[in-house]
């Protein structure tokens, strides 16, 4: 047995925060409350109990369960002070074992949680009930019910990401100081009468920059969010020249109504100006349209196809056979492929044709839209990010608009980086569809030259024109796309000039360097902010009714979610969600076109032996890294998650 009393020689107070797996005498802790819950830490960590012998506001005194056990300590609160001092402290146990039992007296939950905090930090997904049951047996001993479990995951989300009523007090300061740390960055909040949140805006420096390099077509959507107070986060988002979600701005709101739309777009429009090129998509909800008319006059509003497709399904089911007709249709580059197909859909069904009609063909198709839209026929963009922000969307304010920062953080990071080392013209993705065009069409085209910039090129029955002055030909697709279609990389050959001279600069390497040029910086650690009195602190919680029982955090999903392709046997795949929901291509909603069931079955083979694990948006994230990083590691938990799911057993 070990006794020490008073200082270590040679040694001095310890400050701050310690490790509790440090204690000895002259340890100094910031206050009683402090020294309390790292007591229990130590005690949890260390496999024994003990019980408070004195306690008042001047001293500490701890013992082991076991009275004849000689382990003790004793603390004493510091002069002048709040922090208590280790002044006495007996470290050896020599007590019964037969004290010692799994459902450990100091496990409260409040005590667990502060053991798996770090779980919850940074934007990680959240670990469930019996995940931390599994981590408090194997790692600590300690055997704990579902529902403390479950109380010891509110508690540590709480630690990790903030009180839910206090986020709103520190939202005016991490608006100043992140517009501080990101020059240019926008933001706005409006409170009520009684200085209750109503809305919160946020648009940062670089992405508002980095937008004027890009395409003028802005993905807008709304998603509900899962905090204590709910609300509904708005998001606007284009592409960038190599067809990656580029977030714009964000918002949160009490609801998705007239009045949270256009706030929101009234936000948007200081740093978007209004411009008959610019194009918004979104989907068919009044309160967008309404918005958009009042504060985008010259702009033009397209309404996302795909979600036209999902109306048209339930409206429309006798006419099933058509809606691939109708997908083809919104999707023509051309006036007469459009009118073509058109007629057919009106022959078919006269009911649906005036119904398409009706919904006004500029808002919907490609071919007649007054304002180009790319390839942009569905509101993906902001779909996306409601997606990636699926778990983020239960976090407080803060934390959901810090985690928001962070992920821009890595992307524009990571881009930078990937377009620097791209030693092409034109963008990765752009570069790809062009080699695909030349691969699959192009050298079978026969070429004649009219004149120095005009060709004509003949693809079995058709003919088509090929202006390279002007960049356009009879099919449309270069003029709308701004790169060579098939038939302009055959005329760009024919008199020996890449093909690459003729992208726009919204597809250039350069271009998209430039957009990540810059960097988003976080705003540091709370404790060295500097606010100037002038922000406000007095923003208090919105008016929200708090329904009684646990919260709900998963919607009813749309009856085409869910129930067109999923595993039903759990599978350990970067591309396979919890759930069973696969990342597959020609599922998402920008790619979708009826298929085949033999070809649906060639694609998911094909993607269950080539994982794709470097999109961010299709990917369970640290199944990827772990496929990317340990290949052997993964392998083994998939072989165990198959044992376990799809043994013969099961």
């Amino acid at each position: 047995m070990t006794t020490s009393v008073g200082y270590p020689s040679g040694s001095s107070h310890s400050t701050g925060l310690i490790d509790v797996d440090s204690l000895f005498c002259g340890k100094l802790f910031k206050d009683k409350t402090e020294m309390r819950s790292q007591m229990r830490m130590y005690a949890v960590k260390h496999s024994f109990e003990f019980h408070t012998f004195k306690s008042d506001n001047k001293r500490y005194v701890l013992k082991c369960i076991d009275e004849k056990c000689s382990w003790r300590l004793r603390a004493t609160k510091a002069k002048a002070s709040d922090s208590f001092v280790v002044r006495k402290y007996i470290s050896q146990h020599s007590c019964d074992s037969a004290l010692r039992n799994v459902s450990h007296r100091q496990a409260s939950a409040r005590t667990l949680a502060g053991l798996v905090s770090n779980h919850f930090a940074g934007g990680k997904l959240p670990l469930r009930p019996k995940q931390l049951m599994e981590i408090f047996r194997n790692d600590h001993g300690v055997g704990v019910s579902y529902s403390k479990a479950w109380r010891a995951q509110e508690h540590a989300s709480e630690l990790a990401r903030g009180i839910p009523a206090d986020s709103y007090e520190v939202l005016p300061s991490w608006f100043h100081m992140i517009e501080k740390k990101n020059p240019g960055t926008i933001t706005y909040i409006k409170a009520d009468s009684d200085n209750k949140f109503r809305y919160g805006f946020l648009a940062f420096g670089a992405s508002i920059r980095g937008f004027k390099l890009m395409r003028k077509v802005i993905s807008i959507d709304g998603a509900h969010l899962k905090s204590k107070y709910k609300g509904t986060l708005l998001a606007a988002s284009a592409q960038d020249g190599n067809f990656q979600l580029y977030p714009i701005a964000f918002a949160v709101v009490d609801s998705e109504n007239d009045a949270s739309w256009d706030w929101f777009l009234r936000c948007l429009k200081t740093i978007i100006p209004d411009e008959e090129d610019l194009v918004f998509v979104s989907d068919r909800a009044s309160s967008i349209a309404t918005a958009l008319s009042v504060n985008y006059v010259h702009a033009h509003h397209g309404i996302c196809t795909f979600h036209l497709q999902k109306n048209l399904e339930t409206r429309f089911r006798a006419s099933a056979s058509l809606l691939p007709v109708v997908n083809d249709a919104s999707r023509a580059y051309t006036q007469y492929d459009f009118d073509y197909l058109f007629t057919q859909i009106s022959n078919g069904d006269p009911d649906l044709g005036e119904y398409l009609w009706q919904a006004d063909i500029r808002k919907w198709s490609r071919a007649y839209s007054p304002s180009n839209r790319y390839n942009i026929m569905t509101s993906n963009c902001a779909e996306s990010i409601n997606s990636r922000l699926k778990e983020t969307r239960e976090y407080p304010i803060v934390c959901l608009f810090d985690t928001i920062r962070s992920i821009l953080t890595r992307w524009f990071n990571e881009r930078r980086e990937e377009s620097c080392r791209h030693p092409y013209a034109v963008t990765t993705k752009v570069g790809n569809k062009m080699n695909e065009s030349y691969n699959n069409t192009t050298r079978w085209l026969e070429v004649s030259q009219v004149n120095e910039n005009i060709f004509e090129v003949k693809a079995a029955l058709k003919t088509y024109m090929v202006n390279l002055d002007t960049r356009k030909c009879t099919c449309c697709m270069f003029d709308i796309d701004k790169f060579p279609c098939a038939h302009g990389i055959a005329a760009a050959k024919h008199v020996n000039l890449n093909e690459n001279m003729f992208v726009d600069d919204y597809h250039s390497t350069e271009r998209w360097r430039l957009a990540y040029s810059e960097s988003i910086h976080p705003v540091g650690d709370m404790e060295y902010w500097e606010i100037p009195e002038s922000v406000s602190t007095s923003i208090r919680p919105p008016s929200t009714r708090i329904p009684s029982g646990r919260r709900k955090k998963k919607r009813i999903a749309s009856s085409w979610e869910y129930g067109k392709v999923v595993f039903i046997t759990r599978i350990c795949h970067p591309n396979v969600a919890d759930r069973g929901g696969i990342h597959l291509k020609v599922l998402r909603t920008d790619c979708w076109t009826p298929m085949s069931i033999v070809k649906l079955f060639k694609q998911l083979v094909e993607k269950l032996i080539e994982p794709e694990v470097n999109d961010e948006g299709q990917t369970i994230e640290y199944l990827a890294n772990l496929y990317k990083s340990d290949r052997r590691r993964f392998e083994a938990m998939a072989r165990e998650m198959t044992n376990q799911y799809a043994g013969r057993g099961n």
